[in-house]
């Protein structure tokens, strides 16, 4: 805790799991307070994100017993995460965590996702001290962490009747951490026997909207405690922080921020969407009904999963069909937006609504035509913008178009309409012979193309015999109309392509990039096009080198790849880890850098980084496993990486592999690894 004061205001303090309140510093500090503030509690994200946090008021003298805090309640609050798009994963973010700054307070009770929250002194305490007490299990720790503040409360009437029963209000959209649930914080406790009001109980929030006493205080610290400090200074008044032992912002007059409304063009009390859903505005959608009479199905069996952590939702139907059917739909209603579905099967994509709640699906050509007694599995992966509320399925619809509208009676065999709709949906495979020449590197190209116009997907496959050696190509396709995107293609990577979408360059992949003559390239090419009722057609193609100037040498490979280098590391008392063996290959012709680590671990740790620098910048990592990237520098000269939940909790004797391959610009230069660090907590 750092709004108000805690027991230990050093930045850089560990965090208390013993409790109920952390070991208090030589300087005892007290805020003083009167019944009816309102007061503002914060407390510094620590790179953390999901979790709840709960807040008990006791006289002091009793803040060394759990109980009494248990017994004495006053509200539970979230812990907070960054609701910024791609700002929370796997319970991490990056400190502030758009953590609200000084001279902010939460005036909302759906705006508690920000590190802080305020509470109201009661009006029934007797003159005297007391004891505030923080307790948290953020992100996917699974202990609570304690933390307390004195404060000095005047004004009070102990002669108001307000007991209370039952547990403490929990305030709502709370991200849900990843180890220990809400009924772990909730129990054994009720909620203290304390009055808000100053005639009886009253509501503690009920004028959150009053500016605190203490709206200075700025529970971010310092950057200090950021996995990336230069991300962290550019965030709101973070370098305006002078003294992280009391952190406070220059704010002049604070003042309540506007009432929200329903045409702001903010997405707050408690709203579905921006200015629409929640209790106060106009519902974002209507969900419609399904007519019985398009009912084709007797039985559908539907399953929902939600992963918070990753935001993702999976989600499973089994249709059991009553009617026969000759096409059909599948609606899904969400009440807050899919951002996307990842993949989808047994189905294919139709329509989806301008919220991103309705979302209608339709048949694959294998799953178009069905009858009575047949079972269709459908399947669903999607990510969703996490805010820390849960999306949930509020309704499906499946309905279908029954046989005798295309006028074959009830006769399911029947194809008198279809067949003809078959032949105009899809081509046959046309294939092209292509010979080549002395002005080319290919002897001869098998080309074939493939057209389903029913699911507007053009199917390309092209086998290339090589004439000449060569160093690098490039495969070029001209379309006479235009294909939106290709789903996948292989054995090549996409270069180019021009603004009207017609016409598509590719290159090699590492393993097909150096070619000789004789070899074989088989390339594969999966694209959806505009269908505007005209077929497309590739009009054009072309295999087109560089060629090697030396096409037979034993050192070809030598001036193209290094061998690996080894370096062993030894730690010592001030290192978490007794040996590190470490392996580095370039591959410079195709500018790849292949690193290994296997890291043997000396002490317990609760999390670790690991950094490198290398000697020029890397563009990207095409992959790195058994960790995750945290941060990197401005010149992608740096790199640090974190531990996947799998690999956090480390012990001595545990060894650590990790693998990184990357893409570096080459400049002629080889690159190699200048420094490696591994710590941990």
């Amino acid at each position: 805790m750092v709004c108000p004061p805690s027991f230990d205001t050093a930045p850089g303090r560990g965090g208390n799991t013993v409790g109920p309140c952390e070991r208090e510093s030589s300087k005892k500090l007290v805020t003083k307070v009167k019944a009816g503030d309102r007061l503002k509690v914060g407390w510094t994200s620590n790179n953390h994100a999901g979790g709840y946090v709960r807040l008990a008021l006791v006289p002091e003298g009793q803040h060394k017993v759990y109980t009494h805090f248990e017994q004495n309640v006053l509200k539970i609050a979230c812990y907070g995460h960054d609701e910024r798009k791609g700002g929370s994963s796997y319970g991490d973010c990056k400190h502030p965590c758009n953590g609200r700054p000084g001279c902010g307070y939460q005036a909302d009770i759906y705006d508690g996702n920000r590190y802080d929250t305020t509470i109201k002194i009661p009006y029934n305490l007797a003159p005297g001290v007391y004891v505030l007490q923080y307790m948290s299990a953020m992100s996917n720790h699974k202990t609570f962490y304690y933390s307390c503040s004195r404060l000095q409360i005047s004004g009070g009437k102990p002669s108001l009747p307000c007991k209370r029963t039952g547990l403490a209000p929990v305030a709502p959209g709370c991200m849900k951490g990843m180890a220990i649930p809400l009924s772990k914080y909730q129990s054994k406790t009720k909620m203290g026997n304390f009055c808000f009001s100053p005639t009886g109980p009253g509501d503690q929030d009920a004028d959150m909207r009053r500016v605190p006493i203490n709206p200075k205080c700025d529970p971010r610290i310092t950057c200090q405690l950021s996995v990336d400090f230069k991300g962290c200074m550019k965030q709101d008044r973070m370098d305006k922080i002078t003294n992280p032992h009391d952190p406070q912002q220059k704010c002049g007059s604070v003042k309540p921020p506007p009432l929200p409304t329903c045409s702001d063009g903010i997405k707050n009390q408690g709203e579905l969407m921006v200015d629409c859903g929640g209790d106060f505005c106009d519902k974002c959608f209507d969900i419609p009904t399904e007519a019985p009479d398009t009912r084709i199905y007797s039985d559908l069996k539907f399953s929902e999963r939600i992963n918070m952590i990753k935001s993702t939702i999976d989600v499973r139907a089994e249709i059991k069909i009553a009617k026969h059917a000759s096409d059909w739909r599948f609606t899904l209603f969400f009440d807050k937006p899919i951002t996307k579905w990842r993949t989808f099967w047994n189905c294919k994509l139709l329509d989806v609504n301008e919220y991103k709640t309705v979302w209608t699906f339709g048949p694959m050509p294998w799953t178009r035509k069905i009858k009575p007694g047949q079972k269709i599995s459908l399947g669903f992966n999607g990510v969703f913008d996490n805010d820390g509320e849960r999306p949930h399925t509020v309704t499906k619809s499946f309905t279908g178009t029954e046989p005798k509208a295309l006028g074959c009676g009830t006769d399911y065999n029947c194809i008198e309409e279809d067949e003809e709709e078959v032949a105009l949906a899809k081509r046959e495979k046309e294939r092209t012979d292509i010979e080549g020449d002395e002005t080319t590197i290919y002897k001869n190209i098998i080309f074939t193309e493939q057209i389903v116009m029913n699911n507007n997907i053009m199917n390309l496959r092209a086998i290339v015999t090589i004439s000449k050696a060569a160093e690098d190509w490039r495969w070029t396709m001209v379309t006479d109309y235009p294909v939106d995107h290709f789903i996948n293609f292989w054995n090549c990577k996409l270069i180019s392509v021009n603004e009207e979408k017609t016409e598509w360059t590719f290159g090699p992949m590492p393993w097909t990039m150096k070619v000789k003559p004789g070899q074989k390239i088989s390339l594969g090419f999966n694209g959806i096009f505009v269908n505007t009722g005209v077929k497309p057609h590739t009009v054009h193609t072309e295999f087109t080198g560089t060629e090697l100037a030396e096409v037979a040498c034993d050192n070809c490979l030598v001036r193209q790849k290094r061998d690996k280098t080894f370096e062993e590391i030894d730690g010592d008392d001030t290192t978490v880890y007794s040996h590190i063996t470490w392996s580095e290959q370039i591959v410079q012709k195709v500018g790849i850098m292949n690193l290994r680590a296997i890291i043997t671990v000396s002490k317990k740790a609760q999390d670790w980084r690991w950094t490198m620098k290398v000697s020029q910048p890397l563009d990207h990592w095409l992959n790195f496993w058994n960790c995750k990237l945290i941060s990197t520098s401005e010149d992608k000269t740096e790199w640090t990486f974190g531990p996947m939940p799998w690999t956090k909790k480390v012990k001595p004797g545990q060894k650590i592999s990790l693998g990184f391959n990357g893409i570096f610009i080459d400049n002629g230069v080889r690159p190699y690894t200048v420094s490696k660090v591994f710590t941990g907590s």
